[in-house]
C-alpha cells in the first residue's frame, strides 16, 4: 500500500515534469518508463 501512494506521488511529479519538458526529455521519460515496466515485470516472478 505505501508502495502504492510512493508511485502516486512520484507519478504526480513526473507528469508535472513530464508538461514542462522539451521534446528530447520526453523521449527520455517515456524510455525510463519503459525501462521501469521491464525492471517490474522481470521482479515479478521472484515476488510471486
Amino acid at each position: 500500500m505505501i508502495f502504492l501512494l510512493l508511485c502516486y506521488k512520484l507519478n504526480t511529479e513526473w507528469s508535472d515534469m513530464f508538461m514542462k519538458a522539451k521534446t528530447r526529455d520526453k523521449l527520455v521519460y517515456i524510455i525510463s518508463i519503459f525501462m521501469l515496466i521491464v525492471f517490474i515485470l522481470g521482479l515479478l516472478p521472484t515476488l510471486i
